[in-house]
C-alpha cells in the first residue's frame, strides 16, 4: 500500500538526497496522491481487518523508511514478524500522524494496529504496490508471509577487538 508506494517513489527520488530526507520527500509526494486499498488481513489464521487501509506492513526490525521507528519494540531474533496496519486515513490525518511516526509515538492511536505474527495473509481486491526491505517489487492482489525462525544463518560483529584482526566471529 502507501508505504510500498513511498519506497518506490523514494528509489526514484533525487540523488542528492539520501536516507530519511529522501523518504520524507517521497512521503509528501505520495500524500498528495493518497490512495486507500480495500484489504483483508488475517494473522495466524484469525481475521484482523477487512476494509479500507492505508497500508499493511510486516517488519522484523524496529525501523524502516530511512530510520522511522515504525515498530520500536520489534526484535530481529524473536522468531516473529510484527504487522503494522494503518486503517482508513485522510490526507490531513496522514500529515498529523507523520510526526508521531518519526518519533515512534504512533502505536496505540486510532486506526493504527500492531500485532506479532508467525503467518499473515493480506488480500486486496486490486493490485497494490509491494516492497521488500525498501526494494520495489511488483503489484499484487494477495501475499502470504510465514516466519521461518532460524532459517537464515548470519555472521555478526561480536567484538570489534576480536583476535586475528578480522573483527568478525560467527554468532
Amino acid at each position: 500500500g502507501f508505504d510500498a508506494a513511498v519506497a518506490q517513489r523514494a528509489l526514484r527520488g533525487p540523488s542528492m538526497l539520501a536516507g530519511l530526507p529522501r523518504y520524507l520527500l517521497a512521503t509528501l509526494h505520495e500524500v498528495a496522491s493518497l490512495r486507500l486499498y480495500d484489504v483483508s488481513v488475517n494473522v495466524d489464521g484469525q481475521p484482523l481487518h477487512d476494509g479500507p487501509a492505508l497500508f499493511a506492513s510486516t517488519l522484523n526490525t524496529a525501523s524502516y523508511g530511512g530510520g522511522m521507528p515504525a515498530v520500536p519494540h520489534a526484535r530481529i531474533a524473536d522468531g516473529r514478524l510484527d504487522l503494522l496496519l494503518a486503517g482508513r486515513f485522510t490526507r490531513a490525518q496522514v500529515l498529523m500522524m507523520l510526526p508521531r511516526l518519526l518519533i515512534g509515538r504512533h502505536l496505540g492511536r486510532a486506526r493504527v494496529t500492531c500485532r506479532p505474527l508467525r503467518v499473515a495473509r493480506i488480500e486486496c481486491g486490486e493490485p497494490m504496490p509491494l516492497a521488500a526491505d525498501g526494494e520495489a517489487m511488483w503489484a499484487v492482489r494477495h501475499v502470504t508471509l510465514r516466519v521461518r525462525a532460524g532459517a537464515l544463518q548470519v555472521v555478526r560483529v561480536v567484538d570489534a577487538r576480536d583476535a586475528c584482526g578480522s573483527g568478525m566471529k560467527a554468532a
